[in-house]
């Protein structure tokens, strides 16, 4: 009985090591919906405009337009920036939540103009 604890303290433990690298390297790059709303609440914007049915949220619209890496297929990108190159890849959310009506700041906004070329 004392083994079977041991062996399961033990994976137990192995297993939250394993979680918190994954975790720390997830925040590392964040996601667009975390991305998203970091910028909506550093402008004091609501994550929903309008109302009834009319009405959205700027983080589902944000998730909905995210999209694989090609080169990384844990990387997730943002059309088609990546999430790890951070600075892109906020201008890139900024544009897009800007374009739908939300009163943010765009960090670079060379990287807009760019972006919004590529389209």
């Amino acid at each position: 009985m004392r083994k079977l604890m041991t062996v399961t303290l033990v994976m137990l433990f192995a297993f939250s090591l394993m979680a918190g690298t994954a975790l720390a390297e997830s925040n590392e790059c964040p996601a667009a919906p975390a991305v998203a709303n970091e910028l909506l609440r550093e402008a004091g914007e609501s994550n929903r405009y309008g109302s009834g049915r009319d009405g959205g949220n700027y983080i589902s619209d944000v998730a909905h337009e995210m999209g694989g890496h090609e080169e990384d297929e844990e990387n997730t990108d943002f059309h088609g920036v990546g999430k790890c190159d951070q600075e892109a890849y906020k201008g890139a959310i900024a544009a897009f939540l800007i374009e739908k009506g939300a009163d943010v700041e765009i960090p670079d906004p060379n990287v807009a103009t760019e972006l919004n070329d590529q389209r």
